[in-house]
């Protein structure tokens, strides 16, 4: 172990956190430390502070981990240097290097129970990457990775980013270009981002992999191909990126002509030198154009869709879908035509055995379609591509399923398998459509499965109100936990609160609610305290420790006791305030209003001061009634000094 990791580590073995900060400050600026160890330190301090997904913060030890982790992998390929230099495609590379240097021997993925060794350190370096990128993203300033499938995949976790382009978006984003491509540009540049897009579309290429690409490698011939291969002005994400695509079949005849007439036009004279790249431009002295014509791609293809989440490498996401989806098409006799609405793609995906028989060189069915898939995306296995860039799956599954005689058996045999007596089934069976009886079955063991609870919401002038709503038998919490979430990415980030709605699954004006409410708490004040709630802090400069924020986002449940509360109550709250009777829904928000503006958060009490509150009071009450709390269960406490009182007798 190097002396200054022992040196970063040995900093946080002792003392609280701030003194542990001051230790790793102390480091970042000693003269011992080469670029790389200065990161590293910097990385630690980050793990310190900043939160996991649970809310907890992370334990000193467990920060050690990580980073010895990251140096033992990272410090030999970058031999020093600070990786805060290298671009964000460049880290995305070195992480895919550092991944594949844990060999997997082939018989251990075939083995069940317990992970290898190798497998369980992998997905441990890939957990540590994906946390190490978004201390890159926080503190300098490098871009969300476009394509983290990989780490996730070998992570474990699975995030798929299921957004994908129809023929029409495609050829409208053609024709967007070609339109409104700013008058003021070099017009070499419009032809290159389309066929940019051409490429990205119709051979799933990566950025650097269009933007870079060689003159030489696309060669001519029948049919025409695309060489993908490392260079020193363009490394490969991984070995298994290197590959030969057939782009005469995969672009049609007009796009190839274009691609070629480009090429030809950058070499006219064989006598002269050719330039070493398809996308420079003469004009501007520039061997290739700069990598912010992809800002101007996106901004267009965001335009045409009307998604603000869409950018280049959804064309690779596309190219997978379409493709493997043509792929399995093109096996049925009679393959349906999935999008009536959709007049191009439908034409489009009608010609998918002829497109099997050019690529495969044979009409006959074959079960070797995701491993050809993988191929012309450059990924090591198939698994890969199917779970984070082939979105059709589920439209597959259906068409095959319907074809299977399995899936529909006789009349007789579901009566048979039915259990039920003959009397029962032919009442189900009466004037109903076929899957009667199935419905009828699935209706009771759902009905079994299912939980109510008698619920009183009562109102002091509306009298008293029974009301039985189904419960989920397991509670579902984690719409609590999208809502922190959700109000915390909102106060540490500049993003457009509708992306993030939409990352965590929040409808857009439901969302801009939660951060009116959420401002509104934050905005309540209790007696000498600034604020009436527990609200959560956030560093956002971690050389200034004491400068903390406090955030309109209530602070996060840490220990046992509070995530039992949010465990027992989330799934009745839930279920009130989707009631359909208003008179319900209205006496739930009477109770929240009282305990919103009654609440003493040092003592975890509900304290009502005069009794013109009583009326708030009972609603709260009576909500504890309805999430099963017994009256006896109530403390009820009073801050008179006289044993009796008239004021007593009036709150009772």
């Amino acid at each position: 172990e190097q002396t200054w990791l022992k040196d970063v580590c040995g900093s946080i073995t002792g003392g609280g956190r701030n003194i542990m900060r001051v230790g790793l400050a102390a480091l970042m600026v000693s003269d011992g430390m080469n670029p790389f160890a200065r990161c590293m330190a910097d990385f630690c301090d980050s793990l310190l502070v900043v939160r996991k997904a649970g809310g907890k913060l992370r334990s000193p030890a467990s920060a050690g981990t990580l980073v010895r982790l990251i140096a033992r992998h990272m410090e030999g390929p970058l031999d020093g240097r600070d990786p805060a230099d290298l671009t964000t495609e460049s880290l995305e590379a070195l992480y895919t290097q550092m991944i594949e240097s844990i060999p997997v021997p082939l018989d251990v993925l075939t083995t069940t129970g317990r992970p290898p060794h190798e497998l369980r350190e992998r997905s441990d370096l890939a957990r540590t990457l994906l946390e190490f990128q978004r201390y890159m993203m926080a503190r300098h300033g490098k871009r969300a990775m476009e394509d983290s499938g990989f780490l996730r995949a070998e992570a474990g976790l699975v995030a798929v980013d299921a957004n994908i382009l129809t023929l029409e978006n495609y050829y409208a984003v053609l024709d967007e270009i070609d339109k409104a491509w700013p008058s003021t540009d070099y017009p070499e540049r419009k032809q290159i981002a389309l066929q940019l897009v051409i490429l990205g579309f119709r051979c799933g290429l990566r950025r650097l992999e269009a933007l870079r690409l060689p003159v030489r490698d696309l060669i001519a011939g029948s049919p025409a191909e695309l060489l993908i291969r490392p260079m020193k002005t363009r490394t490969l994400k991984s070995r298994n990126a290197v590959r030969r695509l057939p782009i005469g079949l995969l672009a049609s005849e007009t796009e190839l002509g274009k691609l070629l007439s480009w090429r030809n036009d950058r070499a006219p004279d064989k006598s002269v030198q050719a330039p070493r790249f398809l996308f420079g431009n003469a004009r501007e002295q520039l061997e290739v154009v700069p990598q912010t014509i992809f800002n101007q791609i996106n901004d267009i293809m965001r335009k045409v869709t009307d998604d603000p989440s869409i950018h280049f490498h959804h064309l690779r996401h596309s190219f997978a879908t379409w493709t493997w989806l043509r792929l399995m098409l093109a096996d049925l006799t009679k393959p349906p035509d999935l999008f009536p609405h959709l007049g191009r793609t439908s034409v489009w995906l009608g010609d998918s055995a002829a497109f099997r028989a050019k690529l495969y060189g044979h009409g006959l069915a074959t079960r070797k379609h995701t491993y050809m898939l993988a191929q012309l995306l450059g990924h090591g296995s198939p698994a890969t591509s199917l779970e984070h860039y082939v979105h059709c799956v589920e439209w597959l599954l259906y068409l095959y399923l319907e074809r299977s005689p399995l899936m529909h058996p006789e009349q007789s045999l579901v009566l048979l398998a039915s259990g039920r007596p003959r009397q029962t089934t032919s009442r189900w069976t009466l004037n109903q459509p076929a899957d009667a009886i199935p419905l009828q079955l699935w209706s009771q063991r759902v009905s079994q499965q299912s939980s109510g609870s008698k619920w009183d919401l009562n109102e002091s002038r509306e009298g008293n109100t029974s009301k039985r709503i189904p419960i989920k038998s397991q509670p579902d919490t984690a719409w609590v936990q999208r809502v922190y979430d959700f109000l915390y990415t909102c106060e540490t980030t500049e993003q457009p609160h509708e992306e993030i709605a939409r990352k965590y699954g929040l409808d857009v004006a439901a969302s801009r609610d939660l951060l009116v409410r959420a401002r509104y708490v934050y905005d309540l004040s209790s007696g000498r305290a600034q604020h009436r709630h527990r609200l959560e802090l956030f560093t956002p400069d971690h050389r200034q420790i004491d400068k903390e924020q406090i955030l309109a986002c209530p602070r996060r449940p840490t220990n046992p006791f509070d995530k039992e509360v949010i465990k027992r109550f989330s799934s009745t709250l839930e279920a009130l305030a989707g009631d359909r009777s208003e008179k319900v829904r209205r006496a739930l928000c009477r109770a929240l209003y009282c305990y919103v503006h009654h609440v003493w958060n040092s003592r975890d009490l509900m304290v009502l001061h005069d009794l013109s509150e009583a009326e708030d009071g009972k609603s709260y009450v009576n909500l504890l009634k309805n999430l099963d709390v017994l009256r006896k269960d109530i403390r009820w406490a009073t801050f008179s000094r006289h044993e009796r009182s008239s004021n007593l007798a009036a709150w009772k």
